[in-house]
């Protein structure tokens, strides 16, 4: 299903779409351009996108790293135009405005493949949501998602690494497989649970602060692991509830992604860990870029407090509704929220009961707000 000459744009120059269109170069089949905003600036005189034409690098968020030859590097709005899969790579919390300049320009036939990993706060909808609801010229089935354990460094830099790509149309996951994999570099599976998918991608983000966390105040590699241990299990049961497929857990998208990205020092969520434990605030982080586990931690916080949800989470999710406390204020300090997480054990049999649980949770009134949201999605 290969085809030759597919153009592919970029939208989000930073770590990681550079260096998503720096790989991608390696295809030969495709043609691609990165979107570069012509407001951002890199000094006061000097906009961003004029010093990459200049230099060949990514001089604010890769620099000294040179660029592919064959990658084309354009305002946002020329890249968008004629694509045949058009990649969108911006915080979540930025999607809205991102698309604003070209939502209007999109070929209804374009292939729009989310790299994105988080929740928006304000509505609690996932990336591939946001976009359907901005982009609505285009029909549902054409929105994707790429989700893995890929770093930008590691994808810039060839290492072999393996990704999912979810579409609800198994032909647009198909021709973004066959068309997107690069030979010795980049492995993908597919999947049609977008929703599981994109879940598992924000929440291992929020359980990577607490390891973080865990690891900068020296709890050990025992606890550390069975922190993770448990945290997978809360991602299994909150996709479940939210209406995924609880096996994705065990994709690429799911335990490698969230393993990865808790014991890397690569990984900006794991860094908010170690910056909460180090200085008691996440707020001096100066890392380059976004920890999206802070702004998913608060959207699932506001999730179970405003749903009426706060007795269930306390007993089936209460990794997940401490680290939003933990992360942003509570009676309680850090390391006694930490201490009481640690003490949490999982099990598999618990899981068959929190199935139980929701099952008699989709009779309440609660559970029925809950999925009218996704009714015909």
């Amino acid at each position: 299903m290969t085809t030759d000459n597919v153009k592919l744009g970029i939208i989000g120059a930073g770590k990681f779409g550079t260096a998503l269109a720096h790989r991608f170069c390696d295809n030969e089949n495709l043609e691609v351009s990165l979107g570069v905003r012509r407001e951002t600036m890199l000094y006061s005189k000097t906009s961003l996108i004029d010093a990459m034409l200049e230099t060949r690098t990514n001089p604010k968020h890769m620099p000294g790293k040179k660029l592919s030859d064959r990658l084309r590097i354009a305002p946002v709005e020329e890249v968008a135009i004629d694509k045949d899969i058009l990649i969108i790579s911006v915080p979540v919390g930025y999607i809205r405005d991102a698309v604003k300049s070209f939502k209007d320009i999109v070929s209804p036939e374009t292939i729009v493949l989310s790299t994105m990993k988080g929740i928006e706060f304000e509505s609690f909808k996932r990336p591939t949501e946001i976009l359907d609801e901005e982009m609505d010229r285009l029909d549902q089935d054409r929105f994707a998602v790429l989700s893995g354990p890929t770093f930008s460094y590691e994808l810039y830099n060839g290492n072999r690494l393996s990704a999912v790509i979810a579409a609800r149309d198994n032909n647009v996951a198909a021709f973004l497989k066959s068309n997107l994999a690069v030979q010795d570099m980049l492995s993908l599976q597919t999947t049609s649970d977008v929703r599981g998918v994109e879940y598992a991608g924000a929440l291992k983000n929020v359980i990577a602060i607490g390891a973080g966390f865990l690891f900068t105040k020296n709890y050990g590699h025992g606890p550390l692991w069975a922190y993770l241990n448990n945290a997978a299990f809360e991602m299994k049961k909150m996709i479940y509830l939210l209406g995924g497929n609880h096996d994705t857990i065990h994709a690429q998208s799911g335990i490698a992604d969230l393993f990865m990205t808790s014991t890397s020092r690569l990984s900006r969520n794991w860094n908010a860990g170690k910056c909460l434990a180090e200085t008691g605030s996440i707020s001096y982080n100066n890392q380059d870029g976004v920890a999206e586990g802070v702004y998913t931690s608060k959207a699932l916080r506001e999730f179970f407090e405003t749903n009426d949800l706060v007795e269930f989470a306390s007993e089936h999710f209460k990794i997940l509704l401490d680290l939003g406390y933990m992360i942003h204020g509570n009676d309680r300090t850090p390391e006694e929220i930490i201490e009481g997480i640690l003490s949490y054990y999982e099990t598999e049999n618990k899981f068959n009961l929190f199935q139980k649980a929701v099952d008699r949770l989709k009779l309440s009134q609660v559970k029925r707000k809950i999925l009218k949201r996704y009714e015909g999605s």
